[in-house]
């Protein structure tokens, strides 16, 4: 078919057309896909800039852990005092049992029962120790007991506390106490 046999109006219609879709088939074949290419790659670029920002600000931190290290070894010596000592969580539990013990007895309280809860956890470079500790006395020694653990010289916390009063006055207390201590190397490696 030859353009001599195409009518003056069909051939506008044609130009026309090949005016509209050449530049929609140009956008759409060379100059979109460059853009998003360029999209792209600005996106990695930004990406390995940051990454190569933290890199280096790993890198500037290596200077100074030394001296960090100094301070951390500094810190939980002068905190070792307040720590349950014990190489094994076994000893550990019975150290601060122990200790939960030496205290009561300076305030008239009568621990019944002493057990280990679970298996120490260790975060941080320190393993918490866990325990239950019931008992008996009067609200006043209970009290002081309480106090004596707050003021004590381990650091511990008190997790639970249960009271129940007896018929004679006194009271039953159970409580779930949890000590510190350095953790050792394999319980750093958990």
């Amino acid at each position: 078919m030859s353009t001599r046999s195409i009518s003056a109006r069909d051939r506008r219609a044609l130009r026309f057309a090949a005016l509209v879709a050449l530049p929609y088939l140009g956008w759409q074949l060379v100059v979109a896909p460059f853009a998003r290419a360029s999209s792209d790659a600005s996106a990695r670029a930004e990406s390995s800039r940051g990454l190569l920002a933290r890199e280096l600000a790993v890198v500037d931190a290596e200077r100074d852990l030394p001296a960090w290290r100094a301070e951390s070894r500094a810190a939980l010596a002068a905190a070792a005092p307040q720590l349950v000592a014990g190489a094994t969580p076994g000893a550990r539990s019975a150290a601060l049992i122990a200790w939960l013990q030496s205290r009561a007895r300076t305030t008239d309280v009568r621990i019944t029962e002493a057990s280990p809860l679970e298996d120490s956890t260790a975060t941080a470079g320190l393993a918490a120790i866990s325990v239950r500790v019931a008992g008996r006395g009067a609200l006043e020694d209970v009290m002081l007991f309480l106090r004596a653990l707050e003021n004590g010289t381990k650091l511990v916390g008190i997790r639970q506390i249960g009271l129940h009063r007896r018929e004679e006055g006194d009271l039953d207390f159970d409580l779930a106490v949890t000590g510190y201590a350095a953790a050792t190397a394999e319980e750093r490696a958990q």
